[in-house]
């Protein structure tokens, strides 16, 4: 009741407070608003939080492994939590590490193929430098 003897009716909520009851839009991996129209980006990994959900869908398959190759796994593998995320941390980072030597490669016969007039130009510039 108010002091007026009357009880008490909100009505409809208008204002600021109208969006407190609305559903949250959804949001990306770190915390902000996604705008509408943006596509939900699913982090990478990284191999300093092997432990940590990435979000992606796990599939059961079985896999043939040596007993020398799972006594390893089991002696190195105290910080997972199990085999399965110790292979896939391990996948993951070789991945990774194949990648990398695949874009370096790259890189190289990029390099190789400019190299004359790469060198070219470092002589060029040289020639400008000012004996001391």
């Amino acid at each position: 009741m108010t002091p007026h003897g009357r009880r008490f009716s909100p009505g409809p909520i208008t204002g600021e407070h109208a969006t407190e009851n609305r559903k949250p839009k959804p949001r990306d991996g770190g915390g902000r608003r996604r705008q509408r129209g943006e596509r939900l980006t699913v982090p990478r990994f990284d191999a300093r939080r092997p432990w940590q959900y990435r979000g992606s869908m796990k599939v059961k398959t079985s896999i043939t492994l040596s007993n020398e190759v799972l006594a390893a796994i089991d002696r190195h593998g105290g910080e997972f939590r199990s085999r399965s995320e110790f292979l896939e941390a391990s996948a993951r980072e070789l991945l990774a590490r194949l990648a990398r030597t695949a874009t370096e490669r790259r890189d190289l016969e990029i390099i190789n193929r400019r190299a004359e007039a790469l060198n070219a130009e470092a002589e060029d510039v040289l020639g400008y430098q000012v004996r001391m």
